[in-house]
């Protein structure tokens, strides 16, 4: 009897944390405004931090405990979300100029390219001295995007420089890809890697528009010509956190040639590709993007993690592939990704993570980059 009990009990739960589950998910599709103001405030409260005594603030990226420090990444998202996020934050241009103040404050020495990564102890400040060509990609891009909503020249201003220092010190000219950062030299044995996730056809295109520079288109092209060579590799379409040029072709990375295990993987870098593909249709892009939501389709969730033939690193799933796998589908609206679509929506059914500066900042990503309407 106390057996049949538990089971009955057991039901009951599963009953209405699905009941709870759909409603909230059904709440949130209905009032998008709302859910983005919600996600932004919950975001913006848990991550950005204000530097004392200045007029800048940074992304904190840790928790409460471990070593703190911040990446031109995530103040380049940081930016980037602002903007996005302006008509959700009564404070945007604000605390996108407190972001634009930490940038100035950290660039590297006679660049306009900024320290990588910033080590915060007993509130004071290091900086690496090379960076990283994601991070600096990103802030130029953010800062085209608020020259555009606020008409404020010296965003623009600020933009060119940083891509002009951008294309002079982290673009390979050889090939025109996206090199690793400004430290990585001819000589260097990266000179030939790549971070695929630095494909950001949007930005490339803006930064084209703002400069008149067609290197630009050219780095477009060759970025998601390498992708297309990745993805045509496995029946999969996935694509490696890093891959190697050798000519016309891209290989996977091998474990540990720049990161992690998992450089030659689909993995916490990679993750980000369908989201920076979503809804572009140059070069490819869209075969490159279906290919790899047809793979996502067929299983029964996205876990955290595949190597390239499909076989899974981890059983448990995360925001951070989720949530561009979530955008991708909801920009492209193909019917045949309406399960994915599904499927992905429990990101939404949540709080934001407190202490998880990835899957948070990914998810809002995902919130802002679909077009969602009231």
């Amino acid at each position: 009897m106390k057996k049949r009990t538990k089971i009955w009990y057991l039901i009951l739960g599963l009953f209405f944390i699905s009941a709870y589950t759909l409603i909230m998910l059904w709440v949130r599709k209905d009032n998008p405004t709302a859910v983005r103001t919600h996600y932004f405030t919950a975001w913006r409260k848990s991550y950005l931090v204000k530097v004392p005594k200045t007029k800048s603030s940074y992304v904190r990226m840790t928790v409460n405990g471990e070593k703190r420090y911040t990446t031109s990444e995530a103040v380049g998202y940081g930016m980037y979300l602002t903007v996005m996020g302006a008509d959700n934050n009564p404070h945007a241009q604000r605390d996108f100029n407190q972001l634009t103040r930490y940038y100035l404050d950290h660039r590297l020495k006679k660049s306009s390219l900024m320290s990588w990564r910033q080590h915060i102890k007993c509130k004071k400040y290091s900086a690496d001295q090379t960076s990283a060509s994601d991070g600096d990609i990103i802030i130029a891009h953010a800062l085209i995007l608020a020259y555009r909503k606020w008409q404020q020249p010296s965003y623009r201003k600020l933009a060119k420089k940083l891509a002009a220092d951008i294309m002079a010190s982290e673009i390979n000219q050889q090939n025109y890809t996206v090199q690793l950062g400004n430290w990585v030299s001819p000589k260097s044995k990266y000179y030939h890697y790549i971070r695929t996730s630095d494909c950001i056809p949007y930005a490339f295109d803006d930064l084209y528009d703002l400069t008149g520079d067609e290197r630009w288109i050219k780095v477009r092209q060759s970025m998601l010509h390498y992708l297309g060579t990745l993805s045509a590799q496995h029946k999969t379409g996935l694509i490696p956190d890093f891959a190697k040029i050798s000519g016309q072709k891209a290989v996977p990375a091998k474990p540990n040639s720049i990161a992690t295990k998992e450089d030659g993987d689909y993995s916490y870098n990679s993750c980000r590709i369908p989201m920076l593909l979503a809804g572009y249709q140059k070069n490819g892009a869209p075969k490159i993007l279906h290919k790899m939501l047809r793979f996502f389709k067929n299983t029964n969730y996205a876990a955290a993690g595949y190597k390239l033939n499909g076989k899974p690193l981890t059983l448990s799933q995360s925001a951070s592939f989720d949530a561009p796998i979530f955008a991708a589908v909801n920009v492209d609206k193909t019917p045949e990704f309406s399960d994915l679509y599904m499927r992905t929506q429990y990101i939404f059914a949540r709080k934001l993570p407190t202490d998880n500066y990835y899957d948070a900042t990914l998810t809002l990503l995902a919130l802002y980059e679909t077009p969602i309407k009231d």
